[in-house]
């Protein structure tokens, strides 16, 4: 259950932050995931990343699908023949680490109200 709720409030806060505002949105969520849900520096990490790296593997995904994956195409042709499903993934792994970043970083703000 401890990781569950950071999980989710992770994709949905991303999700909705990413409604108004660019690609660092997910860090702010995270950030404030980890601040208010998070007990340890580990859980932070790993559950902002995965929550990230699972939203914006959809959102990718959905993107890609809506034009028929021609945009990573081509993107995949410009950096030297790259499949599709292979930048995706890249894609996915850069929003968790920005997130897992940004969720260490909400933790660690905690630490330091809290504790001096």
């Amino acid at each position: 259950m401890k990781y569950i709720i950071p999980f989710f409030a992770t994709i949905i806060l991303g999700f909705l932050f990413h409604l108004l505002l660019p690609f660092w949105a997910i860090v702010l969520a995270s950030l404030l995931v980890g601040f208010f849900l998070c007990r340890t520096a580990g859980l932070s990490f790993i559950v902002t990343f995965l929550g990230a790296f699972t939203l914006w593997l959809g959102m990718t995904v959905n993107i890609s699908i809506q034009n028929e994956f021609i945009l990573v195409e081509r993107m995949g042709d410009l950096l030297g023949e790259v499949s599709p499903y292979l930048l995706i993934t890249g894609i996915g792994i850069i929003g968790g680490l920005l997130a897992g970043i940004g969720g260490l970083s909400g933790w660690a703000l905690k630490k330091t109200f809290y504790y001096g």
